[in-house]
Protein backbone atom coordinates (compact mmCIF):
# COMPACT_ATOMS: atom_id res chain seq x y z
CA UNK A 1 0.00 0.00 0.00
CA UNK A 2 1.18 3.55 -0.73
CA UNK A 3 2.53 5.52 2.22
CA UNK A 4 0.32 8.34 3.52
CA UNK A 5 3.34 10.30 4.82
CA UNK A 6 3.23 12.97 2.10
CA UNK A 7 0.34 15.34 1.33
CA UNK A 8 -0.98 16.76 -1.92
CA UNK A 9 -1.04 20.56 -2.08
CA UNK A 10 -1.66 21.82 -5.57
CA UNK A 11 -4.72 24.10 -5.54
CA UNK A 12 -6.79 23.96 -8.68
CA UNK A 13 -5.25 20.72 -9.91
CA UNK A 14 -6.96 17.35 -9.87
CA UNK A 15 -5.67 14.97 -7.20
CA UNK A 16 -3.79 11.94 -8.61
CA UNK A 17 -6.31 9.51 -7.12
CA UNK A 18 -9.10 11.32 -8.95
CA UNK A 19 -7.22 11.00 -12.26
CA UNK A 20 -6.62 7.29 -11.63
CA UNK A 21 -10.28 6.74 -10.78
CA UNK A 22 -11.31 8.56 -13.96
CA UNK A 23 -9.09 6.24 -16.02
CA UNK A 24 -10.45 3.25 -14.13
CA UNK A 25 -14.03 4.33 -14.86
CA UNK A 26 -13.15 4.61 -18.54
CA UNK A 27 -11.50 1.18 -18.53
CA UNK A 28 -14.51 -0.43 -16.86
CA UNK A 29 -16.77 1.21 -19.42
CA UNK A 30 -14.64 -0.20 -22.22
CA UNK A 31 -14.70 -3.67 -20.63
CA UNK A 32 -18.50 -3.52 -20.45
CA UNK A 33 -18.61 -2.77 -24.17
CA UNK A 34 -16.46 -5.76 -25.10
CA UNK A 35 -18.63 -8.56 -26.58
CA UNK A 36 -18.44 -11.84 -24.66
CA UNK A 37 -19.48 -14.01 -27.58
CA UNK A 38 -16.95 -16.80 -28.03
CA UNK A 39 -15.52 -16.56 -24.49
CA UNK A 40 -14.87 -20.25 -23.76
CA UNK A 41 -14.95 -22.02 -20.40
CA UNK A 42 -11.28 -21.57 -19.55
CA UNK A 43 -11.14 -17.89 -20.50
CA UNK A 44 -14.47 -17.13 -18.80
CA UNK A 45 -13.16 -18.70 -15.58
CA UNK A 46 -9.92 -16.70 -15.85
CA UNK A 47 -11.77 -13.44 -16.49
CA UNK A 48 -14.20 -14.05 -13.60
CA UNK A 49 -11.32 -14.72 -11.18
CA UNK A 50 -9.55 -11.59 -12.43
CA UNK A 51 -12.56 -9.31 -11.99
CA UNK A 52 -13.11 -10.73 -8.47
CA UNK A 53 -9.51 -9.87 -7.55
CA UNK A 54 -9.96 -6.36 -8.99
CA UNK A 55 -13.17 -6.01 -7.01
CA UNK A 56 -11.27 -6.87 -3.80
CA UNK A 57 -8.63 -4.26 -4.60
CA UNK A 58 -11.35 -1.69 -5.20
CA UNK A 59 -12.85 -2.49 -1.80
CA UNK A 60 -9.42 -1.87 -0.24
CA UNK A 61 -9.23 1.48 -2.04
CA UNK A 62 -12.75 2.34 -0.93
CA UNK A 63 -11.81 1.58 2.68
CA UNK A 64 -8.77 3.87 2.47
CA UNK A 65 -10.89 6.65 0.98
CA UNK A 66 -13.57 6.12 3.64
CA UNK A 67 -11.01 6.53 6.42
CA UNK A 68 -9.62 9.67 4.78
CA UNK A 69 -13.10 11.11 4.27
CA UNK A 70 -13.87 10.66 7.96
CA UNK A 71 -10.50 12.16 8.94
CA UNK A 72 -11.03 15.35 6.89
CA UNK A 73 -14.68 15.70 7.91
CA UNK A 74 -16.55 14.99 4.70
CA UNK A 75 -20.16 16.06 5.20
CA UNK A 76 -19.40 18.70 7.83
CA UNK A 77 -19.87 21.50 5.32
CA UNK A 78 -23.46 20.49 4.67
CA UNK A 79 -24.26 19.73 8.31
CA UNK A 80 -24.37 15.97 7.76
CA UNK A 81 -23.70 13.88 10.86
CA UNK A 82 -20.61 12.14 9.46
CA UNK A 83 -18.99 10.88 6.25
CA UNK A 84 -21.05 7.69 6.31
CA UNK A 85 -24.33 9.59 6.49
CA UNK A 86 -23.14 11.87 3.68
CA UNK A 87 -22.27 8.86 1.50
CA UNK A 88 -25.60 7.17 2.25
CA UNK A 89 -27.43 10.28 1.06
CA UNK A 90 -25.17 11.04 -1.90
CA UNK A 91 -24.95 7.46 -3.26
CA UNK A 92 -28.42 6.36 -2.12
CA UNK A 93 -26.99 3.63 0.10
CA UNK A 94 -28.82 2.44 3.18
CA UNK A 95 -27.58 3.91 6.46
CA UNK A 96 -26.81 0.39 7.67
CA UNK A 97 -24.58 -0.30 4.67
CA UNK A 98 -22.79 3.03 5.08
CA UNK A 99 -22.11 2.25 8.75
CA UNK A 100 -20.89 -1.23 7.86
CA UNK A 101 -18.42 0.22 5.37
CA UNK A 102 -17.22 2.73 7.95
CA UNK A 103 -16.62 0.04 10.58
CA UNK A 104 -14.83 -2.13 8.02
CA UNK A 105 -12.56 0.75 7.06
CA UNK A 106 -11.70 1.34 10.73
CA UNK A 107 -10.80 -2.33 11.16
CA UNK A 108 -8.52 -2.27 8.13
CA UNK A 109 -6.67 0.73 9.58
CA UNK A 110 -5.83 -1.42 12.62
CA UNK A 111 -5.11 -4.68 10.80
CA UNK A 112 -2.61 -3.59 8.18
CA UNK A 113 -1.66 -7.09 7.00
CA UNK A 114 -5.30 -7.83 6.16
CA UNK A 115 -5.60 -4.48 4.39
CA UNK A 116 -2.48 -5.28 2.33
CA UNK A 117 -3.80 -8.73 1.40
CA UNK A 118 -7.10 -7.20 0.31
CA UNK A 119 -5.28 -4.55 -1.72
CA UNK A 120 -3.30 -7.28 -3.49
CA UNK A 121 -6.44 -9.29 -4.22
CA UNK A 122 -5.19 -12.19 -2.07
CA UNK A 123 -8.38 -12.16 0.02
CA UNK A 124 -11.84 -10.93 -0.88
CA UNK A 125 -13.95 -8.45 1.06
CA UNK A 126 -16.03 -11.12 2.84
CA UNK A 127 -12.90 -12.94 3.96
CA UNK A 128 -11.35 -9.70 5.19
CA UNK A 129 -14.54 -8.88 7.08
CA UNK A 130 -14.54 -12.30 8.80
CA UNK A 131 -10.83 -12.05 9.67
CA UNK A 132 -10.93 -8.51 11.08
CA UNK A 133 -14.06 -9.28 13.10
CA UNK A 134 -12.35 -12.28 14.70
CA UNK A 135 -9.20 -10.24 15.40
CA UNK A 136 -11.21 -7.43 16.99
CA UNK A 137 -12.86 -9.97 19.30
CA UNK A 138 -9.50 -10.96 20.82
CA UNK A 139 -8.81 -9.62 24.35
CA UNK A 140 -7.33 -6.12 24.37
CA UNK A 141 -4.69 -7.26 26.87
CA UNK A 142 -3.22 -9.85 24.48
CA UNK A 143 0.48 -9.46 23.71
CA UNK A 144 1.05 -7.62 20.35
CA UNK A 145 3.25 -10.52 19.22
CA UNK A 146 0.30 -12.87 19.65
CA UNK A 147 -1.99 -10.45 17.81
CA UNK A 148 0.41 -10.48 14.85
CA UNK A 149 0.52 -14.28 15.02
CA UNK A 150 -3.28 -14.44 14.99
CA UNK A 151 -3.51 -12.13 11.96
CA UNK A 152 -0.90 -14.18 10.08
CA UNK A 153 -2.66 -17.44 10.98
CA UNK A 154 -6.05 -16.36 9.64
CA UNK A 155 -4.54 -14.92 6.47
CA UNK A 156 -2.84 -18.25 5.86
CA UNK A 157 -6.14 -20.09 6.43
CA UNK A 158 -7.83 -17.73 3.95
CA UNK A 159 -5.90 -19.44 1.14
CA UNK A 160 -8.06 -22.52 1.65
CA UNK A 161 -11.23 -21.34 3.40
CA UNK A 162 -14.07 -18.93 2.68
CA UNK A 163 -15.70 -16.42 5.03
CA UNK A 164 -18.03 -18.95 6.71
CA UNK A 165 -15.15 -21.27 7.63
CA UNK A 166 -13.01 -18.32 8.68
CA UNK A 167 -15.73 -17.17 11.07
CA UNK A 168 -15.72 -20.64 12.66
CA UNK A 169 -11.92 -20.65 12.86
CA UNK A 170 -12.05 -17.15 14.32
CA UNK A 171 -14.15 -18.38 17.25
CA UNK A 172 -11.26 -20.64 18.28
CA UNK A 173 -8.49 -18.24 17.30
CA UNK A 174 -7.33 -17.49 20.83
CA UNK A 175 -6.99 -21.23 21.53
CA UNK A 176 -4.62 -21.49 18.55
CA UNK A 177 -2.28 -18.60 19.35
CA UNK A 178 -2.37 -18.82 23.15
CA UNK A 179 -4.15 -21.79 24.78
CA UNK A 180 -3.31 -20.55 28.29
CA UNK A 181 -4.77 -17.10 27.65
CA UNK A 182 -7.79 -18.75 25.99
CA UNK A 183 -8.56 -20.81 29.09
CA UNK A 184 -8.37 -17.74 31.33
CA UNK A 185 -10.42 -15.66 28.88
CA UNK A 186 -13.09 -18.36 28.56
CA UNK A 187 -13.29 -18.60 32.35
CA UNK A 188 -13.77 -14.83 32.69
CA UNK A 189 -16.43 -14.78 29.98
CA UNK A 190 -18.25 -17.77 31.46
CA UNK A 191 -18.19 -16.30 34.96
CA UNK A 192 -19.57 -13.01 33.65
CA UNK A 193 -22.25 -14.85 31.68
CA UNK A 194 -23.24 -16.91 34.72
CA UNK A 195 -23.51 -13.79 36.90
CA UNK A 196 -25.52 -12.02 34.22
CA UNK A 197 -27.79 -15.04 33.68
CA UNK A 198 -28.44 -15.24 37.42
CA UNK A 199 -29.20 -11.53 37.73
CA UNK A 200 -31.53 -11.63 34.72
CA UNK A 201 -33.30 -14.87 35.70
CA UNK A 202 -37.05 -14.32 35.81
CA UNK A 203 -40.33 -16.21 35.74
CA UNK A 204 -43.90 -15.06 35.35
CA UNK A 205 -47.17 -16.99 35.14
CA UNK A 206 -50.65 -15.96 34.08
CA UNK A 207 -53.95 -17.81 34.37
CA UNK A 208 -55.89 -17.46 31.13
CA UNK A 209 -59.24 -18.02 32.86
CA UNK A 210 -59.93 -21.21 30.90
CA UNK A 211 -58.28 -23.76 33.16
CA UNK A 212 -54.72 -23.23 32.01
CA UNK A 213 -51.76 -21.24 33.27
CA UNK A 214 -48.96 -20.16 30.98
CA UNK A 215 -45.84 -18.08 31.31
CA UNK A 216 -42.23 -17.56 30.40
CA UNK A 217 -38.93 -17.91 32.21
CA UNK A 218 -35.25 -17.15 31.77
CA UNK A 219 -32.74 -19.20 33.80
CA UNK A 220 -28.99 -20.00 33.64
CA UNK A 221 -27.97 -22.76 31.25
CA UNK A 222 -26.71 -25.10 33.98
CA UNK A 223 -30.05 -24.83 35.82
CA UNK A 224 -31.87 -25.43 32.53
CA UNK A 225 -29.88 -28.65 32.09
CA UNK A 226 -31.23 -29.87 35.45
CA UNK A 227 -34.77 -28.89 34.43
CA UNK A 228 -34.50 -30.57 31.05
CA UNK A 229 -33.21 -33.80 32.60
CA UNK A 230 -35.98 -33.79 35.24
CA UNK A 231 -38.65 -33.21 32.57
CA UNK A 232 -37.25 -36.04 30.43
CA UNK A 233 -37.54 -38.37 33.42
CA UNK A 234 -41.12 -37.27 34.15
CA UNK A 235 -42.12 -37.58 30.48
CA UNK A 236 -40.66 -41.07 30.04
CA UNK A 237 -43.25 -43.83 29.34
CA UNK A 238 -44.21 -46.44 31.96
CA UNK A 239 -43.06 -44.28 34.84
CA UNK A 240 -44.51 -44.42 38.30
CA UNK A 241 -46.84 -41.88 39.82
CA UNK A 242 -45.73 -38.27 39.52
CA UNK A 243 -44.32 -36.79 42.70
CA UNK A 244 -46.61 -34.29 44.31
CA UNK A 245 -46.04 -31.37 46.60
CA UNK A 246 -45.95 -27.62 46.54
CA UNK A 247 -44.05 -24.81 48.16
CA UNK A 248 -43.91 -21.07 47.94
CA UNK A 249 -40.77 -20.50 45.81
CA UNK A 250 -40.38 -16.82 46.58
CA UNK A 251 -37.18 -16.12 48.50
CA UNK A 252 -37.31 -13.39 51.12
CA UNK A 253 -36.56 -9.78 50.27
CA UNK A 254 -38.40 -7.17 48.23
CA UNK A 255 -35.50 -5.31 46.66
CA UNK A 256 -36.05 -6.91 43.24
CA UNK A 257 -39.22 -7.14 41.10
CA UNK A 258 -41.40 -10.14 41.80
CA UNK A 259 -40.75 -11.82 38.43
CA UNK A 260 -36.99 -11.75 39.02
CA UNK A 261 -37.33 -13.12 42.53
CA UNK A 262 -39.61 -15.82 41.15
CA UNK A 263 -37.03 -16.68 38.49
CA UNK A 264 -34.29 -17.04 41.08
CA UNK A 265 -36.59 -19.05 43.31
CA UNK A 266 -37.26 -21.34 40.35
CA UNK A 267 -33.51 -21.92 40.07
CA UNK A 268 -33.37 -22.66 43.80
CA UNK A 269 -36.20 -25.17 43.36
CA UNK A 270 -34.34 -26.88 40.53
CA UNK A 271 -31.13 -27.01 42.55
CA UNK A 272 -32.94 -28.68 45.44
CA UNK A 273 -34.95 -31.37 43.65
CA UNK A 274 -33.92 -34.65 45.33
CA UNK A 275 -32.81 -37.13 42.68
CA UNK A 276 -34.68 -39.95 44.41
CA UNK A 277 -37.94 -38.01 44.01
CA UNK A 278 -37.80 -38.47 40.22
CA UNK A 279 -38.43 -41.65 38.21
CA UNK A 280 -35.44 -43.55 36.88
CA UNK A 281 -34.31 -42.80 33.33
CA UNK A 282 -31.90 -45.09 31.55
CA UNK A 283 -31.48 -47.18 34.69
CA UNK A 284 -30.35 -44.32 36.95
CA UNK A 285 -31.87 -41.40 38.80
CA UNK A 286 -32.12 -38.22 36.71
CA UNK A 287 -28.62 -36.80 37.07
CA UNK A 288 -26.46 -34.16 35.40
CA UNK A 289 -22.75 -35.03 35.25
CA UNK A 290 -20.12 -32.30 35.35
CA UNK A 291 -16.59 -33.17 34.22
CA UNK A 292 -13.49 -31.59 35.72
CA UNK A 293 -10.03 -32.63 36.80
CA UNK A 294 -9.20 -33.59 40.36
CA UNK A 295 -6.93 -30.53 40.63
CA UNK A 296 -9.80 -28.26 39.55
CA UNK A 297 -12.13 -29.71 42.18
CA UNK A 298 -9.57 -29.35 44.96
CA UNK A 299 -8.13 -25.97 43.96
CA UNK A 300 -8.47 -23.02 46.32
CA UNK A 301 -10.24 -19.90 44.98
CA UNK A 302 -7.92 -17.36 43.40
CA UNK A 303 -6.69 -14.63 45.71
CA UNK A 304 -7.58 -11.73 43.44
CA UNK A 305 -11.06 -10.83 42.35
CA UNK A 306 -11.66 -11.77 38.74
CA UNK A 307 -8.45 -13.84 38.52
CA UNK A 308 -9.52 -16.89 36.53
CA UNK A 309 -6.52 -19.03 35.71
CA UNK A 310 -6.15 -21.77 33.15
CA UNK A 311 -8.36 -24.78 33.75
CA UNK A 312 -11.13 -22.76 35.40
CA UNK A 313 -13.84 -24.15 33.09
CA UNK A 314 -15.79 -27.39 33.59
CA UNK A 315 -18.23 -29.07 31.22
CA UNK A 316 -21.63 -30.74 31.56
CA UNK A 317 -22.59 -33.98 29.88
CA UNK A 318 -25.06 -31.92 27.82
CA UNK A 319 -22.11 -30.17 26.13
CA UNK A 320 -22.64 -26.88 27.98
CA UNK A 321 -19.86 -25.30 30.03
CA UNK A 322 -19.75 -23.65 33.44
CA UNK A 323 -17.12 -22.17 35.70
CA UNK A 324 -15.39 -24.47 38.18
CA UNK A 325 -16.57 -22.19 41.01
CA UNK A 326 -20.19 -22.79 40.00
CA UNK A 327 -19.49 -26.51 39.58
CA UNK A 328 -18.10 -26.71 43.14
CA UNK A 329 -21.20 -24.98 44.50
CA UNK A 330 -23.52 -27.28 42.58
CA UNK A 331 -21.56 -30.33 43.73
CA UNK A 332 -22.90 -29.61 47.24
CA UNK A 333 -26.45 -30.27 46.03
CA UNK A 334 -28.38 -33.27 44.76
CA UNK A 335 -28.94 -33.71 41.04
CA UNK A 336 -25.39 -33.02 39.85
CA UNK A 337 -22.51 -35.49 40.18
CA UNK A 338 -18.83 -34.61 39.64
CA UNK A 339 -16.99 -36.95 37.27
CA UNK A 340 -13.42 -36.43 38.50
CA UNK A 341 -10.83 -37.24 35.82
CA UNK A 342 -7.19 -38.21 36.21
CA UNK A 343 -4.32 -37.08 34.01
CA UNK A 344 -5.14 -39.58 31.28
CA UNK A 345 -8.84 -38.70 31.37
CA UNK A 346 -9.92 -41.83 33.25
CA UNK A 347 -12.77 -41.48 35.74
CA UNK A 348 -11.32 -41.48 39.27
CA UNK A 349 -14.58 -40.86 41.10
CA UNK A 350 -18.19 -40.50 39.94
CA UNK A 351 -19.72 -38.55 42.78
CA UNK A 352 -19.61 -40.48 46.01
CA UNK A 353 -23.17 -40.28 47.31
CA UNK A 354 -21.99 -39.83 50.87
CA UNK A 355 -21.16 -36.23 50.03
CA UNK A 356 -24.88 -35.35 50.43
CA UNK A 357 -26.39 -34.57 53.82
CA UNK A 358 -29.21 -36.88 54.79
CA UNK A 359 -32.76 -35.75 55.44
CA UNK A 360 -32.25 -36.29 59.18
CA UNK A 361 -29.09 -34.16 59.15
CA UNK A 362 -30.91 -31.38 57.34
CA UNK A 363 -33.70 -31.42 59.93
CA UNK A 364 -31.11 -31.06 62.69
CA UNK A 365 -29.41 -28.23 60.76
CA UNK A 366 -32.72 -26.42 60.33
CA UNK A 367 -33.39 -26.65 64.04
CA UNK A 368 -29.83 -25.65 64.95
CA UNK A 369 -29.16 -22.80 62.49
CA UNK A 370 -32.81 -21.75 61.88
CA UNK A 371 -31.78 -19.49 59.01
CA UNK A 372 -28.93 -18.66 56.65
CA UNK A 373 -25.68 -18.37 58.64
CA UNK A 374 -24.32 -15.50 56.51
CA UNK A 375 -23.86 -12.40 58.61
CA UNK A 376 -26.93 -10.16 58.28
CA UNK A 377 -29.05 -12.63 56.28
CA UNK A 378 -32.38 -13.87 57.64
CA UNK A 379 -33.40 -16.25 54.83
CA UNK A 380 -35.39 -19.07 56.50
CA UNK A 381 -33.97 -22.57 56.73
CA UNK A 382 -36.43 -23.87 54.15
CA UNK A 383 -34.69 -21.81 51.46
CA UNK A 384 -31.16 -22.77 52.47
CA UNK A 385 -28.63 -25.31 51.22
CA UNK A 386 -26.47 -27.53 53.40
CA UNK A 387 -22.85 -26.48 52.88
CA UNK A 388 -19.58 -28.21 53.87
CA UNK A 389 -17.25 -25.79 55.73
CA UNK A 390 -14.29 -28.00 54.80
CA UNK A 391 -15.09 -28.91 51.17
CA UNK A 392 -16.05 -32.50 50.58
CA UNK A 393 -13.68 -32.48 47.59
CA UNK A 394 -10.75 -31.93 49.97
CA UNK A 395 -11.73 -34.58 52.45
CA UNK A 396 -14.28 -32.66 54.49
CA UNK A 397 -16.72 -35.03 56.27
CA UNK A 398 -20.46 -34.96 55.72
CA UNK A 399 -21.35 -34.45 59.37
CA UNK A 400 -23.04 -31.77 61.40
CA UNK A 401 -19.81 -30.33 62.81
CA UNK A 402 -18.73 -29.51 59.24
CA UNK A 403 -22.13 -28.24 58.06
CA UNK A 404 -24.02 -24.98 57.96
CA UNK A 405 -27.07 -23.52 56.25
CA UNK A 406 -26.57 -20.93 53.50
CA UNK A 407 -29.26 -19.42 51.28
CA UNK A 408 -28.82 -19.72 47.54
CA UNK A 409 -27.33 -16.23 47.23
CA UNK A 410 -24.70 -16.77 49.92
CA UNK A 411 -24.00 -20.33 48.77
CA UNK A 412 -23.03 -18.83 45.44
CA UNK A 413 -21.02 -16.17 47.22
CA UNK A 414 -19.00 -18.65 49.30
CA UNK A 415 -17.94 -20.43 46.10
CA UNK A 416 -17.21 -17.17 44.26
CA UNK A 417 -13.42 -16.64 43.93
CA UNK A 418 -14.02 -12.88 44.01
CA UNK A 419 -14.87 -13.13 47.73
CA UNK A 420 -13.12 -14.42 50.85
CA UNK A 421 -15.28 -15.98 53.58
CA UNK A 422 -14.54 -15.57 57.29
CA UNK A 423 -16.32 -17.51 60.05
CA UNK A 424 -16.93 -15.26 63.05
CA UNK A 425 -16.85 -16.44 66.71
CA UNK A 426 -20.65 -16.63 66.74
CA UNK A 427 -20.55 -19.05 63.75
CA UNK A 428 -21.65 -16.50 61.17
CA UNK A 429 -20.05 -16.20 57.73
CA UNK A 430 -18.76 -12.75 56.81
CA UNK A 431 -17.71 -12.01 53.23
CA UNK A 432 -14.94 -9.70 52.02
CA UNK A 433 -14.40 -8.79 48.38
CA UNK A 434 -10.89 -9.63 47.23
CA UNK A 435 -8.87 -6.75 45.80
Amino acid sequence: MTSEATTWSAPGEQHPVARVLARLDTAVGEALEVPLLGLDEARAAEALAAVTAVESRLVALRARLTSQAEAVGVGAGTGTRDAGAWLAHRSRLSSAEARRRSRFAQRLVRWQAVAAALAEGEVNAEQAQAITTALDDLPDSLDPVLLDRAETHLLAEARDFGPRELRVLGERLLHVVSPEAADAHDARVLSAQERDAWERADLWMSDDGHGATWGRFRIPTASAAVLRTALHALAAPARGADPEGSADPSPPGRSRPYRFRMGQAFCELLDRIPVDALPDTGGANATIVVSMTLDQLRAEPRERAGDHGAGAVASLDTGDRLSVADARRRACEAGLVPAVLGGAGQVLDLGRRRRLFTRSQRLVLQRRDRECTADGCDAPAGFCHAHHDEPWSRGGPTDLANARLLCGHHHRRIHDPAYRAEITPDNQVRFHRRT
